[in-house]
């Protein structure tokens, strides 16, 4: 990930936590974004972070998922599910 890219991630993420009130999820899904894009991008990045990144993603989402049916909640907020197949 280029230092520009990261440095725009971060001020989003500052500005919605700070301007936009109910934000969170979409503050909670860049973040898990984030992650993974480190995982796979980040030269510096060492392989035990890697592996959690990737594996923190895979089990948000499907715990994410598995939260939504239980509580009768539509999958229109959740990923699409081509992204879920993709970080599974």
């Amino acid at each position: 990930m280029t230092v520009f890219l990261k440095s725009q991630i971060h001020t989003l993420l500052s500005c919605l936590q700070h301007i936009i009130e109910g934000s969170n999820g979409t503050i909670i899904y860049l973040q898990l974004i984030k992650k993974y894009l480190e995982a796979f991008d980040e030269k510096s990045t060492k392989e035990t972070d890697r592996l959690f990144n990737v594996i923190y993603v895979s089990h948000f989402v499907r715990i994410w998922k598995t939260y939504l049916l239980n509580n009768r909640k539509p999958l229109s907020e959740f990923i699409t599910s081509n992204c879920f197949e993709g970080l599974k």
